[in-house]
């Protein structure tokens, strides 16, 4: 069953009206109407999948704030090891993008799910613990001088 449609009177740009007309080249709409309709769905399927590229990253930020949970240990920072976990988490969303078709992204500048904010707030704090303990340690391994036992 077809759906009724209505006669509305718009004003575009040029650079508009020439977009119209090129997917309705490209398709071999009839109408313009068609072509915008066509314009339409793909919008809204690129914001669909925008919600599933957010749920994927929200599931991505779980899943990393889940496997770092503990203290990340200052050997596998030293060595490289945080650096080359974030290229590979970074290779496996292009590569779901990309089988996704997705062209469009948000990026943190734009909006921050939750869980990254937290994620990012648990590191700072982390790094903040390390260096409170390594200044301790090398408070406690400075040789004391004569002059401080007397303040204990």
């Amino acid at each position: 069953m077809k759906e009724r449609t209505f006669k509305k009177q718009v004003y575009l740009t040029q650079g508009a009206i020439d977009q119209i007309d090129s997917v309705q080249k490209t398709h071999g709409y009839r109408t313009i109407g068609e072509a915008v309709e066509h314009i339409l769905r793909d919008s809204n399927r690129q914001d669909n999948q925008q919600l599933v590229v957010q749920a994927i990253a929200e599931q991505t930020a779980k899943l990393v704030k889940e496997s770092i949970g503990g203290n990340i240990d200052i050997i596998r920072r030293r060595t490289g090891y945080s650096d080359i976990s974030s290229k590979v988490l970074i290779e496996l969303m292009n590569m779901i993008f990309i089988h996704m078709g997705i062209e469009k992204t948000t990026t943190t500048d734009m909006f921050e799910v939750q869980q990254i904010k937290q994620a990012h707030q648990k590191v700072r704090d982390d790094i903040a613990s390390y260096k409170v303990r390594k200044a301790d340690r090398q408070d406690r391994n400075k040789p004391m001088s004569p002059g401080d036992a007397d303040v204990e």
